[in-house]
């Protein structure tokens, strides 16, 4: 839920210094911070569930063998693939670095190197967990270096 929240605010804070920007990939950047904060809500609330219909929960009785097998997979995915909504903020992290120069270009680099993995293993296996892993380590460092550094005209 703290994660949840963190996006959100990240998400209004870009919004507004964006508005002041004209570029695709400045306005793009928050819509998808809020979509992967909205499957991360997803994500968690369905631990919840789990939580709540699995056995020994307050109503174990609720649903079939099948039915909780289909609420364990969604818990089991979501919370990896929320994570694909802030690698297409590394992607568009690539182009502010190297097309309008919104970000030092060292960070679109790592941006592009995060994006590898977890596209590459997807392309193969169709597995989307690698944004999971990669994605929140990303966003850390993004943000400290937007944080400490500023965005061009950021008042």
């Amino acid at each position: 839920m703290a994660s949840f929240a963190c996006l959100i605010l990240l998400a209004a804070g870009w919004r507004r210094w964006a508005a002041k920007g004209s570029s695709l990939a400045e306005q793009a950047v928050a819509p998808a911070i809020t979509a992967t904060a909205t499957l991360v809500l997803f994500g968690t609330g369905l631990r919840g569930a789990m939580a709540e219909y699995l056995p020994g929960g307050i109503n174990d009785d609720n649903f079939t063998d099948a039915g909780l097998f289909v609420l364990f997979m969604l818990h089991d995915t979501a919370p990896w693939f929320a994570w694909w909504g802030v690698l297409l903020v590394a992607a568009l992290f690539v182009a502010l670095a190297f097309k309008s120069r919104v970000v030092p270009p060292w960070l679109g680099v790592i941006s592009a190197l995060v994006l590898l993995p977890p596209i590459v293993v997807m392309a193969g296996s169709g597995a989307v967990a690698g944004a999971g892993f990669v994605a929140p380590l990303w966003l850390a460092v993004a943000s400290i270096t937007v944080a400490l550094r500023g965005l061009p005209g950021a008042a």
